[in-house]
């Protein structure tokens, strides 16, 4: 099987939390991150809690910014963690590779210097 991401994904150690409602959370980090996708470990994860396809709240802590509020969809879980596709995008480099990435702060500058 070949590679499906759309964003090469780089190493990081953010804490997260992944809410299942508005007062119940798993608690875990994130261990890659490209532009739109994660990869969690959850501390504590038991079989079948989350489903691939639907969509959870995120709260990331990346290093650079404060807390970061996001959607993200599962895309793939086992027993360790969850594959996350994440609509917002997140604070890596690497972000030519997306047309979608080449918004905000860091696109390349297109009015007169």
């Amino acid at each position: 099987m070949g590679e499906r991401r759309r964003n090469t994904r780089q190493t990081v150690k953010w804490p997260a939390r992944l809410w299942l409602t508005e007062t119940c959370f798993l608690a875990g980090h994130s261990v890659n991150a490209s532009v739109h996708g994660a990869w969690v470990h959850l501390n504590w994860l038991q079989s079948e809690l989350l489903k691939p396809g639907e969509g959870y709240r995120l709260e990331l802590w990346p290093r650079t910014r404060e807390k970061l509020d996001c959607v993200a969809v599962v895309r793939h879980v086992n027993r360790y963690g969850a594959g996350l596709e994440i609509r917002e995008e997140l604070p890596v480099s690497g972000r030519a590779s997306s047309p979608l990435s080449r918004v905000g702060p860091h696109a390349p500058r297109t009015d007169p210097a």
